[in-house]
């Protein structure tokens, strides 16, 4: 994927830009099972819903990996687009896997292509 959006990046359909707070408070260990709050970062998870006539997960709770990069690359290839999209399944299923995770240290994000 990488050579191809190289070679023509107007084959590019979404770009998330995600900032990382790397400065020195960072190095704090005040979060839980972390040596600091730069390493807790990167414990994020990712969950693909897709949506048509009704919700599919496709992947859930993934942590933020190659192992994750794989995964998409496999779904990706699995089929197109087909059937109709029905929109409060999927945002139901979204939120209801947000609100399973959420707790004071985590920042919850939602992005819909």
């Amino acid at each position: 994927a990488r050579r191809r959006i190289r070679a023509d990046p107007s084959i590019i359909t979404s770009h998330t830009v995600m900032i990382i707070d790397m400065s020195g408070s960072m190095g704090k260990a005040d979060m839980n099972g972390h040596s600091s709050r730069a390493r807790g970062v990167y414990t994020d998870v990712a969950t693909v819903l897709e949506m048509r006539d009704s919700r599919e997960t496709k992947i859930r709770c993934e942590p933020i990996s190659w192992e994750l990069y794989n995964d998409l690359v496999d779904v990706a290839g699995e089929g197109g687009a087909r059937r109709h999209g029905n929109y409060l399944p999927a945002f139901r299923a979204a939120f209801e896997v947000l609100s399973r995770y959420a707790h004071a240290q985590c920042a919850l994000s939602l992005f819909f292509f």
